[in-house]
């Protein structure tokens, strides 16, 4: 992979940089792009990969090139909800 910035953000929701995901490469050695993701979060924000999908299918294309499976799924987005919300929720329904 071509040298980059190891302070470029990759996935803003979790705050991964490159540099953080080449250290978890050389320490953990995943074999696939799923694998790194799950190492390392990238893509599970917020967000669900929506924004930083594209660089990291790129930067996995890079990492995994011999291999297949170099695409995310893709995540609907959900929003927190408080075990108080479901509390209530639970009152409601009484």
């Amino acid at each position: 992979m071509p040298t980059h910035n190891d302070e470029v953000i990759l996935c803003r929701c979790e705050g991964i940089t490159l540099g953080q995901v080449r250290a978890a490469v050389q320490q953990l050695q995943p074999t696939s792009l799923r694998e790194l993701k799950l190492v390392t979060r990238l893509g599970m924000g917020m967000c669900q990969g929506r924004v930083c999908r594209p660089i990291i299918q790129s930067v996995g294309q890079a990492m995994f090139q011999d291999r297949s499976e170099t695409r995310l799924a893709y995540q609907i987005p959900t929003r927190p909800v408080s075990f108080g919300d479901f509390v209530k929720a639970d009152d409601d329904y009484e």
